[in-house]
């Protein structure tokens, strides 16, 4: 608005800003990756839009969330681990004690980066998971359309 002139442009930049400012109709919603950069960046995003442009704040959406599959297993990280190296010792699982090993990592990393958001960024957050394999495009938007609808319900 500062840099429009008198009329129309003014007027529209006006509504606009009205538009944004108005919780009840707009509200910002971050869409970030569990990783490092974008984690740092939502979180200085974050900041600036609430302490320097003052907008309505949702949800901060995390996607392509990696499923923990040893979340579940009543057994020490350090045993996952070793069954991961023992894994990789095996002349016919060595790709897959490799894989395990990375995919350990990945969660390890995953964990810390949420941790990190969680702190920085005290909004709703939604994870919304990896979606592996050959699936179709239209049933993974369908499933994320009423992913968003019931966060958005839960939100307002």
């Amino acid at each position: 608005m500062d840099g429009a002139p008198p009329g129309a442009l003014y007027d529209g930049a006006a509504w606009i800003q009205e538009l944004l400012s108005d919780a009840r109709r707009c509200a910002v919603n971050q869409v970030v990756l569990a990783e490092e950069l974008p984690v740092s960046e939502a979180i200085f995003l974050h900041h600036r839009i609430r302490d320097e442009l003052r907008l309505p704040l949702g949800a901060i959406f995390v996607n392509r969330v990696l499923d923990d599959p040893f979340a579940g297993l009543q057994v020490p990280d350090r045993d996952i681990d070793s069954i991961c190296r023992a894994m990789r010792e095996q002349p016919d699982g060595r790709g897959l004690g490799g894989a395990c090993a990375i995919l350990r990592a990945r969660l390890r990393l995953q964990r810390i980066y949420l941790d990190r958001l969680r702190a920085g960024v005290p909004l709703p957050r939604v994870e919304l998971a990896e979606v592996l394999g050959a699936a179709d495009g239209a049933g993974i938007v369908f499933r994320l359309a009423e992913v968003l609808d019931s966060v958005m319900r839960e939100i307002q």
